[in-house]
């Protein structure tokens, strides 16, 4: 009998989490047991197209409150509006009496096709910053088919469907959207820095810690494990439109998929999820000496987690290579639907 050297490692997910596409986390939210973390830990979120935002979204007046966003990551399709105008145009409300309209403005908002209008979070302040998380997780393909599934002709083996792994750090940054601060104004920090300066904060500011206690570990991290948990089980695409083809693919053996998840932290000591992102930036800011670590620990260990679940082994001498410390299985789900 030929050795088995496991499965080959064939790549990322032909298609991503729908978790990670903003509407589909909004119904994912909406549908979520009530009082659930889940249910309450994500902006409030309206599809475009939704009655409310007419009756919510001011007729004037400087705009603080919302956000919209497309579909692509890193930023490419958020806006903030300067005022409510100006969003009120872009979706096309008409709810409000009629004003003057300055066309030449109205051309000018950008023209990406708005998905979703979100509410802007308030986060506590950090050196004059604002701080938000970003934990990373990993989903992989498991157990092996018969066939390709990329050549659709396949016979489903026992134990396929996918698993979850985590793997925090924070970042400080000016303004609403990461994506748009300044680089040389934007801070990493890592979880043991986030609790020393937890400690300094006056006693009724929202994060009580008794003596040795880590916010990060105790609260902070069961309570992303928890939200992420909850929406991956219930990450699908619709079984009609265009998520129909999704909704019914399985990715190949071998397969895995890299996302991340940002988390903020508000003024009294509540816990928000923002988004998952499915293109994770890790070296895009300059890591000083706490976390300079991260992008090497994370991709050896991220290499590990892949390897030794596919099976591929090992020589004596190097096996602890493939330990992966840093990463846990969360939860795992059958092969359909996609997720």
């Amino acid at each position: 009998m030929p050795e088995d050297l496991g499965l080959r490692l064939t790549g990322p997910f032909e298609h991503e989490l729908a978790l990670c596409h903003k509407d589909a986390l909004a119904r994912i939210a909406r549908e979520a047991p009530a009082g659930s973390a889940l249910s309450s830990s994500p902006p409030r979120t309206l599809d475009v197209g939704d009655p409310a935002l007419d009756a919510e979204v001011p007729c004037s007046g400087s705009n603080s409150r919302y956000i919209t966003k497309g579909v692509a990551h890193g930023g490419r399709e958020i806006w903030q509006p300067e005022t409510f105008e100006d969003l009120r145009s872009r979706l096309g409300l008409k709810g409000c009496p009629q004003s003057e309209v300055n066309q030449t403005r109205v051309d000018a908002l950008p023209r990406f096709q708005v998905r979703v209008v979100q509410e802007i979070l308030q986060t506590l302040q950090w050196e004059g910053r604002n701080i938000l998380s970003r934990s990373f997780f990993a989903v992989l393909r498991r157990g092996r088919t018969s066939m390709c599934p990329a050549r659709g002709r396949w016979k489903l083996g026992l134990g396929v469907g996918y698993d979850l792994y985590t793997r925090p750090y924070f970042v400080l940054y000016d303004g609403v959207v990461l994506d748009d601060a300044p680089k040389h104004r934007t801070l990493r920090r890592n979880g043991t820095e986030l609790d020393a300066y937890l400690r300094s904060l006056p006693a009724g500011a929202g994060f009580p810690l008794r003596p040795g206690e880590s916010f990060v570990q105790s609260t902070f991290m069961p309570y992303v494990a928890e939200v992420t948990k909850a929406a991956f089980l219930a990450s699908e695409y619709l079984p009609d439109g265009r998520d129909a083809y999704s909704r019914a693919g399985l990715e190949p053996d071998g397969s895995y998929f890299f996302f991340a998840a940002e988390f903020l932290l508000e003024p009294r000591g509540g816990i928000r999820l923002v988004e998952y992102t499915s293109v994770p930036q890790v070296t895009s800011v300059t890591h000083g000496p706490s976390t300079a670590f991260l992008p090497q620990r994370l991709g050896t260990q991220f290499a590990a987690l892949l390897l030794k679940s596919a099976g591929q082994p090992a020589s004596s001498e190097g096996g602890h290579l493939l330990d992966y410390p840093d990463w846990r299985r969360l939860a795992s789900r059958e092969a359909f639907p996609h997720p």
